[in-house]
């Protein structure tokens, strides 16, 4: 039980899904591509075309952005290099991560790196939680 009204609307409304304003906002998408089936390309084309229907600014999607450069010889070491330096030279708003995340060496030190520059760190969950608008 709560003891007032006040704690119970708290409690509530503390757990309900985080509004997020994409009008005009920076997004970073990051997720795992290594050893995914299309380097996992669909949910970062699902994650980019929702942001973009509800008013994002720039968005950086690694998958679209080396779109056609599957199998090209490059190393994980070339594509990080590649992130990281998009990550630190853009002004983002958002780093989104995709489900999975954890499990990659690459989104980890993304979302790590992303945090200790002040970005806003959310799931890719979160913006499942507000629906399309």
């Amino acid at each position: 039980g709560f003891d007032t009204e006040e704690d119970a609307l708290e409690a509530v409304l503390g757990e309900m899904p985080m509004a997020i304003d994409c009008k005009g906002k920076n997004f970073f998408i990051s997720g795992p591509m290594t050893g995914m089936h299309l380097y996992n390309a669909p949910n970062f084309t699902r994650v980019h075309a929702d942001l973009k229907m509800r008013g994002a600014g720039r968005i950086f999607d690694p998958a679209y952005s080396w779109l056609g450069e599957v199998g090209a010889e490059r190393s994980h070491e070339y594509y990080m290099q590649d992130c990281m330096f998009i990550l630190l030279n853009n002004k983002w708003d958002y780093i989104v991560m995709l489900k999975g995340w954890e499990n990659s060496a690459g989104s980890k030190l993304e979302h790590d790196v992303a945090e200790a520059c002040g970005m806003r760190v959310i799931e890719e969950a979160d913006l499942d939680d507000v629906g399309p608008f």
